[in-house]
């Protein structure tokens, strides 16, 4: 089911604000057709270092084997699959901050899921932009010691010169341009608070 125009405030749901939430929220909102979108945040500051420390690992791991099967929120799978059918059902957009350090490949299984339980029209997008790290190895491969660290004021180098992934929190009209058009469910990778919320009411 697709929905038209609002003409009328949005009714908008926050399931979660941490990965130890309440692991059936989404399905239960997503069981309320009064409701437009579902926002969450299975992400931290504590659980982004961890899959940061991972995806850095994964990077520099040439046996495949040993490689993790991806550096974002596992849990928000496990709350998302049970809530598929009503989200289709409804014609709900789901909004959330759980692709971590591994947006897309979230995504990608979050499309699986979707295949698996007969939605496969549920189109599914990803933000990216929030990993840094290429651009802050080329600064710091530069030697640009004055390179400012927004709020501490200090230098990369200062900050840490050995640093081994960067994520920065974006805005949400890039959420905004993937709903307008067509995504019935938003990964983000790293956006700030709010940005879910700004991003399905734009």
């Amino acid at each position: 089911m697709t929905r038209g125009p609002i003409n009328r405030p949005v009714r908008i749901a926050g399931c979660a604000g941490g990965n130890t939430d309440r692991w059936d929220a989404i399905k239960s909102f997503a069981s309320d057709p009064s409701i437009d979108a579902i926002i969450g945040d299975w992400l931290s500051e504590s659980n982004m270092v961890g899959t940061a420390a991972i995806k850095a690992r994964d990077l520099t791991e040439e046996n495949e084997q040993n490689r993790s099967k991806g550096a974002y929120a596992k849990e928000f799978l496990q709350c998302f699959e049970p809530a598929i059918a009503d989200l289709s059902a409804h014609g709900m957009k789901l909004v959330v901050n759980a692709g971590a350090s591994d947006t897309e490949l979230l995504a990608i299984e979050c499309q699986k899921l979707v295949q698996q339980s007969g939605h496969g029209h549920l189109r599914i997008a990803w933000i990216e932009g929030d990993d840094v790290t290429d651009i802050l190895l080329e600064q710091r491969k530069k030697g640009d010691e004055v390179y400012p660290i927004r709020l501490s004021g200090k230098s990369l180098l200062e900050v840490d010169p050995n640093f081994v992934f960067a994520q920065c929190y974006l805005g949400g009209w890039g959420i905004a341009k993937a709903l307008a058009e067509g995504a019935d469910i938003v990964i983000c990778g790293r956006v700030s608070d709010a940005s879910p919320v700004v991003g399905v009411a734009a």
